[in-house]
């Protein structure tokens, strides 16, 4: 009995693949992976507006000075005009960090609505003022971020102080990065090295599929493998993802 030759799949949708991660491996460079963006809606009194949570690394280095091992860009565009609007007679708008210690974002978590400006403000490990007072109505503030012990979830939030009436809307942004990570700056510490599973996945997927129709096409002299239930439930699966 002769046995049929081996010959690669001509697989358009290999090909098609390949395009695909192709593009997504080009456009890496100017993706932004960690952005939070939000609004304050008008008339907000004491807000109480969490933002979101990343993971910075840590360095040991701490001479001369602690090395900055992430930046964090908060950007704020005033909806409206100046007039009326916070400015420290009538209220404060603060933009806060926290890190994970327990004297900190573990504290403040539970009532965080009901917890008072005060003591939100000494259990942060920064506290920025907005101003809202600006005449272009934007905003930019970069904080940099020094840790030496170890990597660290970092939660950021907006609060309103004492605010009698927020007249004008505000829209915010915060951008943060690993800056020492290079082209995975973008992601946060317990995302860090995912993209090469991903990627690794996302090659072997295609190829798994054109293998798996290959070997179910059977030979010439003999029924289609394709046929068989094990088959039918392997390419079921390929098909759900």
């Amino acid at each position: 009995m002769g046995s049929v030759p081996f010959s690669p799949p001509n697989c358009q949708a290999l090909k098609c693949w390949c395009r695909v991660l192709w593009l997504c491996l080009a456009g890496l460079a100017s993706v932004r992976g960690a952005v939070w963006q939000g609004e304050l809606p008008e008339h907000s009194r004491d807000a109480r507006l969490f933002v979101g949570k990343f993971v910075f690394d840590y360095s040991t280095v701490t001479e001369p000075e602690p090395e900055v091992i992430g930046d964090l860009v908060l950007k704020t565009t005033r909806i409206g005009p100046a007039q009326g609007s916070v400015d420290g007679r009538n209220g404060r708008l603060l933009f806060v960090i926290f890190d994970d210690e327990k004297n900190h974002w573990k504290m403040v978590r539970r009532d965080w609505s009901q917890r008072t400006c005060r003591e939100i403000q000494d259990a942060a490990s920064l506290t920025n003022e907005i101003d809202l007072q600006d005449e272009g109505g934007e905003t930019s503030y970069s904080i940099k971020i020094r840790e030496h012990i170890r990597p660290r979830f970092w939660y950021f939030a907006l609060i309103g102080c004492d605010m009698e009436d927020l007249s004008t809307a505000v829209k915010f942004e915060v951008h943060t990065r690993n800056v020492r990570h290079g082209w995975q700056q973008e992601f946060s510490m317990d995302h860090m090295d995912l993209f090469n599973f991903y990627a690794v996945f996302v090659v072997l997927f295609p190829v798994s599929i054109c293998l798996t129709v290959r070997a179910g096409r059977g030979s010439d002299e003999g029924p289609a493998r394709k046929d068989h239930p094990y088959v039918k439930l392997l390419l079921l699966a390929y098909g759900a993802f």
